[in-house]
């Protein structure tokens, strides 16, 4: 399903493939990295939600489905919101850390 979308909304699936990539390749050390990639997470999932509460006009316009694209529109919302709640407590832990037993 992924391919079928992602000709339409090349910018997004960019970001949305470089944030998994990055989150697949951070270091809990890295604050600077993981408070940035939180940040993009969470972005980058609105911009997945706008284009599912607009699925009716984006389907009718790309001639497909609204279930299906309002469920890629969520699936990749998900993710990125699993990875902003889990780079959250990462920072949150790695800044705890930090304070307690100074530089890593």
């Amino acid at each position: 399903m992924r391919g079928q979308y992602e000709q339409y909304f090349v910018d997004e699936c960019k970001l949305y493939d470089d944030v998994l990539e990055k989150y697949k390749n951070i270091k809990l050390e890295d604050i600077n990295g993981l408070d940035e990639l939180r940040r993009m997470s969470i972005i980058l999932s609105s911009n997945f939600v706008t284009m599912k509460s607009n699925a009716d006009v984006i389907a009718t316009r790309l001639k497909t489905s609204k279930t299906q694209f309002n469920d890629w529109c969520y699936e990749r919302y998900r993710i990125l919101i699993e990875i902003h709640t889990d780079l959250s407590v990462d920072l949150t832990h790695t800044r705890n850390d930090l304070k307690k037993f100074g530089d890593i």
